[in-house]
């Protein structure tokens, strides 16, 4: 009877073994993904709020940029602007790649001689 009840408690021991080592792989593997899912939360949440933050710079900006020319123009008077066309205006020579104007004409003669 001794040897029936020590196989009978081994048999139960290994039984009771695997059905824990069951169990603790289940919890694992939902502990495991609860914290993936809010890793993965976390990171595109801070994703969205960077792409998020430089879109609004960029539309800030150019509604900024649209209100001030705005203003300038209306108040041309004040801040003395006045239009230059690229033919006149020296900085555009250097800036740009314009052959025909009136910069070229007049100091390059003067360097060349």
């Amino acid at each position: 009877m001794e040897v029936l009840v020590e196989v009978l408690v081994e048999v139960l021991m290994e039984v009771l073994v695997e059905v824990l080592v069951e169990v603790l792989m289940e919890v694992l593997v939902e502990v495991l993904m609860e914290v993936l899912v809010e890793v993965l939360i976390e990171v595109l949440m801070e994703v969205l709020v960077e792409a998020l933050a430089e879109v609004l710079v960029e539309v800030l900006v150019e509604a900024l940029a649209e209100v001030l020319v705005e203003v300038l123009a209306e108040h041309q008077e004040l801040f003395g602007i006045r239009w230059i066309s690229s033919q006149d205006n020296p900085a555009d020579a250097m800036t740009k790649a314009i052959q025909e104007h009136s910069y070229w004409s007049t100091i390059v003669p003067i360097c060349s001689s």
